[in-house]
């Protein structure tokens, strides 16, 4: 395709804890995302992509700004930005580029300055301007209910300290679909291209949807609860198993401190109703989708769709994410481009490499600095390169437990602020339940990916502390 024949136009939608297996899942009879299944049919598919970090706030900075978070300063959830850094954002390129811009939903992105005065000609609405708008409205928003809150000790700057989270929980939502922020968001999104079509003037536009569902806590709506029943769902085989040789200090962990108390009746009924907020994504990409034919752009339009992380819904005997197994840091990642063929790639990527993939796909002339590359062709750079990919988790409210991991071909190493160290073999062991770490016929890759760890990303342990990792042998 020739640079003048690529499509200008730009839809990226991100879901929040979007599992990467439940696209294509069948569950009690039927597809769960039947929309998005369809658009990954005519996608390149990235089916190993990784967020940079378990955790909402870093994740999507460091998807914005093409740079992991020990770079561009967001570490954890610092609402307060008292760390971040001036990198420029996705956003900003499209800005600069001549793009009309549209931002809808739960952004938590985290610059300095902050976005929306960085975006001062974007039209925007997030989750403080659907707030207000309930509140006009004939019904008040609702506090989250004490039912869905279970408190876990976290370590923060190295202190053990009571914080709250939503737990697995379910209650279906009482109020109607159409007050939901997600409902409101994706109905911004559409009257944002309704806008769009009448007005052009040949500007290209860039239009950001951030759902906040599957998000706990997990209130589906009564009519998509009800398709899932719970006795009939297919769970992996390692919910509510603990694996062999399993660092002590993830039981000390957030993710599993909230999956203590879960038998399998309450891991069932929490399956449910994240399939069912799965669907209800599904549904409302469909809608904006459906915009873009009604309005005859879609040939001129690419969209995106990715998830900040995973869950783990139980598996490792773990609830939320927090932790840098596949199901909180394996997502979904793909791209559909017209006039560009379909494909599925294997090779692990990062969201780091998103922001120069799409740069390139649009055949915008920003020149950044990113930790990433483009990854829209299999040939290059991105081919000739070393596909490793490097994550980490450094706390949630504040610097707390530290696990980083590099992600090498079938390979994945973790290790901890206490030096202890997890080897996986993800094509054999694709449940990570067998520790490889510390046995004598897996020693020398071991070695080797602690070193490729430490000679690598020891940038990242600059801040805050370093954890008690072996030095390169």
């Amino acid at each position: 395709m020739s640079a003048s024949d690529r499509p200008s136009n730009l839809v990226f939608v991100t879901a929040d804890h979007f599992r990467f297996d439940t696209l294509g899942a069948v569950q009690a009879g039927r597809e769960v995302t039947p929309h998005l299944n369809a658009l990954v049919r005519q996608s390149l598919d990235f089916q190993r992509a990784y967020s940079a970090c378990p955790l909402c706030v870093p994740a999507r900075t460091a998807m914005a700004t093409g740079r992991y978070p020990h770079r561009n300063g967001v570490l954890w959830n610092d609402w307060s930005g008292e760390h971040a850094t001036p990198d420029k954002t996705f956003h900003e390129v499209l800005q600069e580029s001549g793009y009309r811009l549209g931002v809808f939903g739960r952004q938590h992105i985290i610059t300095d300055p902050p976005l929306p005065e960085r975006l001062r000609e974007a039209t925007w609405f997030d989750e403080q301007d659907h707030l207000a708008a309930r509140r006009s409205g004939s019904t008040r928003p609702e506090p989250r209910p004490e039912a869905h809150i279970t408190s876990v000790v976290e370590r923060v700057d190295g202190e053990y300290r009571n914080f709250n989270y939503s737990n697995a929980h379910v209650q279906p939502e009482a109020s109607p679909i159409s007050e939901r922020e997600d409902y409101s968001y994706a109905s911004q999104a559409i009257r944002f291209l309704g806008d769009y079509c009448r007005n052009s003037d040949q500007q290209p536009f860039a239009l950001f949807l951030n759902l906040w569902a599957p998000h706990p806590p997990l209130k589906p709506p009564a009519q998509y609860l009800e398709r899932f029943p719970p006795d009939q769902l297919t769970l992996p085989e390692n919910v509510l198993r603990v694996p062999l040789r399993e660092p002590a200090s993830r039981r000390r962990g957030v993710a599993a401190q909230l999956a203590e108390s879960l038998d399998e009746s309450a891991v069932r009924e929490s399956w449910s109703a994240h399939l069912a907020l799965s669907q209800m994504v599904d549904d409302l990409v469909a809608r904006v989708l459906a915009e873009l034919d009604r309005h005859g752009i879609t040939d001129e339009t690419i969209v995106c769709f990715t998830s900040d992380h995973g869950d783990h819904l139980g598996q490792r005997r773990m609830y939320q994410k927090m932790e840098l197994y596949e199901p909180a840091i394996h997502v979904p990642l793909f791209i559909r481009i017209p006039g560009q063929a379909p494909a599925a790639r294997s090779q692990p990527v990062s969201h780091v490499d998103l922001l120069p993939t799409l740069v390139e796909a649009l055949d915008l002339s920003a020149t950044l600095e990113t930790d990433g590359c483009s990854v829209l062709s299999d040939s290059g750079e991105a081919a000739g390169r070393d596909r490793d990919v490097f994550l980490q988790y450094r706390g949630n409210p504040g610097l707390g437990d530290t696990r980083l991991a590099v992600v090498s071909g079938d390979l994945k190493c973790v290790i901890d602020d206490e030096g202890e160290v997890e080897l996986f073999d993800l094509k054999n062991d694709p449940l990570e339940m067998n520790n490889l770490a510390g046995q004598e016929s897996f020693s020398y890759l071991e070695s080797k990916m602690v070193n490729r760890m430490v000679e690598e990303w020891g940038e990242a342990l600059v801040k805050g502390g370093s954890p008690a990792i072996p030095p390169p042998s």
